[in-house]
C-alpha cells in the first residue's frame, strides 16, 4: 500500500452498518461504466492508479481474466468503503456512519425526511467527496489539513461511488419507530423474519435487503454479466425519476420504498415477534419476488446515476 497522506476529512466516529453486499456494489459500478465514454474511462482508470490501495489491487488484477483493468479498477474501487470498515481495519480513513442517513419511518405518528442524527451521514459524505474530487490544492486548505492531490480524489471518487449504491438501498434511509421500536430498529438490522414458513434461518430485515441481488462470493465477469442483463432489464423502459441528480431526493426515494416495500406498509416490525433474532415472522405472500425486482430497479438506476454524477465532475490534474 502506498504511504498514506494525513487526510483529516476522513477521521471521524466509527458506528456499525452494512450496505448491499459487495456484489450489488460492483454490478452498480459495471453499469455505470458501461455509460461512459473512453475519456471519462481513461480518465477514472488513471486517476485510480494513484489510489493508496491501487498498488494491490494491480496485483490482484494479474490474476483476473475476462474483465478489463479499467472496469476492475472501477468496481475495486466501489467496495472498498466496505473493505476498510470495522474496528480492526488500520486505514484512518473509516468512517462508517457515511453509509447511511436515518429518516424517521412511523406508521403512528408520520414519517419525516428530516434527519434524525445529521452530521457525518451519506448526504454530508457525498457532498464532501465531491468538494475534494472538484477542488485544487491551496495554502489555506493545507492549513486546514485537507490535501486535494491525486490521492485524495482517488479515495474520494471511491467514497462517491460506493455511497450512490448505499442511498439507492432503501433500508439506508429508514428507521422505523413504534412501540417495539421505541428508539428506532437501526435500519431494520433490529427487526428479524423468516423467508419461508419451514425455514429454519433468521435473517434481519436489513441482511435480507443487502443479500437480494445474489452471493458476493462469485468472480468478476459473473458481475459484468449480471450487470449487463439488468440493462437490459430496464433500458428500455422510461423512468421520468431517473434523471433526478440530486442526493438528497434519492435518500427520499429510498425511505418511501422503504415505506411502501421494505416495510410491507407496516406490517413488517409491527409486533413483538419481529424483535425475536432466532426465530422471526416469515415475509408477506409475494414479497420476495417484489423485493427481488425493486433490488435490481434500484441497482439499474444506482448505476445510471453514478454515471451522470461522476461525469459532471471537474477537477484540476
Amino acid at each position: 500500500m502506498k504511504k498514506l497522506l494525513p487526510l483529516l476529512l476522513f477521521s471521524f466516529l466509527i458506528n456499525t452498518a452494512n450496505a448491499w453486499n459487495s456484489r450489488g456494489h460492483k454490478i452498480a459500478a459495471s453499469i455505470a461504466y458501461d455509460q461512459l465514454g473512453q475519456t471519462k474511462k481513461a480518465m477514472f482508470t488513471e486517476l485510480l492508479k494513484r489510489h493508496p490501495y491501487s498498488d494491490e489491487w494491480l496485483e490482484d488484477f494479474e490474476k483476473e481474466s475476462g474483465i478489463e483493468l479499467g472496469r476492475y479498477l472501477f468496481i475495486r474501487a466501489s467496495v472498498w468503503p466496505d473493505d476498510i470498515k470495522g474496528p480492526e481495519s488500520n486505514f484512518p480513513f473509516t468512517n462508517e456512519t457515511w453509509h447511511y442517513v436515518n429518516f424517521r419511518v412511523d406508521y403512528s405518528n408520520g414519517h419525516t425526511v428530516e434527519r434524525i442524527s445529521p452530521g457525518a451521514d451519506i448526504l454530508y459524505a457525498m457532498s464532501w467527496g465531491k468538494m475534494i474530487m472538484t477542488q485544487k490544492w491551496n495554502d489555506n486548505a493545507s492549513q486546514q489539513g485537507f490535501r486535494y492531490t491525486d490521492e485524495s480524489k482517488a479515495v474520494a471518487l471511491c467514497w462517491i461511488l460506493h455511497l450512490i449504491g448505499d442511498i439507492h438501498q432503501p433500508m439506508h434511509c429508514a428507521t422505523l419507530y413504534n412501540e417495539f421500536y421505541p428508539k428506532g430498529d437501526a435500519g431494520g438490522n433490529k427487526v428479524y423474519i423468516r423467508k419461508k414458513d419451514n425455514a429454519k434461518t433468521t435473517y434481519s430485515l436489513h441482511s435480507y435487503w443487502d443479500g437480494l441481488l445474489g452471493d458476493a462470493s462469485v468472480q468478476n465477469k459473473t458481475i459484468t454479466k449480471q450487470a449487463s442483463e439488468i440493462i437490459g432489464l430496464f433500458e428500455e423502459k422510461e423512468f421520468p425519476d431517473l434523471d433526478e441528480r440530486n442526493p438528497y431526493e434519492w435518500s427520499h426515494q429510498s425511505q418511501r420504498l422503504a415505506i411502501s416495500t421494505c416495510y410491507a406498509n407496516g406490517i413488517i416490525g409491527s409486533n413483538a415477534d419481529y424483535t425475536n433474532k432466532d426465530f422471526g415472522p416469515v415475509l408477506p405472500e409475494n414479497y420476495d419476488e417484489t423485493a427481488i425486482e425493486l433490488a435490481n430497479k434500484q441497482i439499474y438506476f444506482a448505476g445510471i446515476r453514478m454515471a451522470t454524477f461522476i461525469k459532471t465532475l471537474r477537477w484540476v490534474e
